[in-house]
């Protein structure tokens, strides 16, 4: 049986190739499964491991990641005398062999005699991405599967924290799972790192929070990894832009998903802005724009210090 998977997401992919093999071979070991990246094996190795069968073994999987022959077309390809070789040896009958192509993207030349082979003889799974709307679902799922239960403002306090990454999500998932079954969003706080964007909004959001001293201790803390005065700034300024164009589509009756969808960002981060609108209003957001500038111009042109002038902003904010 011959397979080929494709896809961009590696959790969604792996998940699919493990799912074969235990559909085909059963529990996999060191002597019925083996793996190769094509980026390194050579061709030799590939061809041996798919006509020869160890003694004692009565079926055995070949995986064969980062498969590059699947390639968009060209004359040297298609006169390639190893892919013709490989496509002659896959048009034999070989039940006690499965083949898994495994591609690392969608990009894929659906023309090419390999692939039709494929098409005919085995199965084509082409693995679509966890969308942004059901990475929570996704999220919820995962932990239940391990005996764990996760509140939704975990979920949501995960994803601010890793994103849509599923090598990331699996990392810091397991992790989780070794210190508890009952995740909270003080669970995900204390033991999922914090990213940098993420230390960004929080300097903001205890500004409009009136949080000065939580705010002054974001700011040294940056100082320390010596995060330039004015890179702060621009940080800064793009977030409450961000909460400008947040509140002003909000005002023509967009709902969360319609925002995020308009703006290209997470729903969490819009309900975390919609969150502030009883603290900040559009006019003093516009000052804070208009303060920026001209603390960023004064810097630049060398009229006063840029650490000291930040911090003067955050105590007079």
């Amino acid at each position: 049986m011959i397979y080929l998977i494709a896809g961009n997401d590696v959790l969604v992919t792996n998940k699919r190739i493990e799912t074969i093999i235990k559909d085909e071979i059963g529990t996999p070991d060191a002597f019925n499964v083996e793996r190769y990246d094509c980026r390194e094996a050579s061709f030799d190795e590939i061809i041996e491991s798919i006509m020869l069968l160890p003694l004692g073994i009565a079926k055995k999987a070949v995986v064969l990641d980062f498969a590059h022959y699947f390639e968009k077309s060209s004359k040297a390809k298609e006169e390639n005398s190893e892919d013709k070789q490989l496509f002659n040896i896959l048009q034999e009958n070989l039940p006690e062999i499965v083949v898994i192509f495994v591609v690392r993207g969608t990009s894929i030349d659906k023309k090419i005699p390999l692939f039709q082979l494929i098409e005919e003889k085995g199965q084509v799974y082409i693995a679509s991405n966890i969308s942004e709307r059901d990475w929570p679902i996704f999220i919820k799922r995962y932990f239940e599967k391990q005996g764990a239960k996760i509140s939704k403002d975990a979920i949501d306090e995960l994803i601010t924290r890793i994103g849509i990454d599923s090598l990331a999500f699996v990392s810091e998932a397991d992790k989780v799972l070794l210190y508890t079954k009952d995740i909270t969003v003080d669970v995900i706080k204390e033991l999922v790192t914090e990213p940098f964007e993420e230390k960004q909004y929080e300097l903001t959001n205890a500004l409009v929070n009136d949080e000065k001293g939580r705010a002054l201790k974001i700011y040294r803390d940056f100082m320390v990894l010596n995060v330039q005065p004015v890179s702060l700034i621009t940080m800064l300024a793009n977030q409450f832009r961000l909460y400008s164009q947040i509140f002003i589509l909000s005002e023509k009756s967009l709902g969360q998903s319609e925002i995020a969808e308009t703006l290209k960002i997470h729903t969490y981060r819009v309900k975390l802005a919609l969150d502030m609108q009883d603290k900040i209003t559009l006019i003093e957001i516009f000052d804070k724009l208009e303060k920026l500038h001209d603390l960023d111009f004064k810097i630049k042109s060398g009229q006063i210090d840029g650490a000291y002038g930040l911090e003067l902003f955050i105590i007079n904010y």
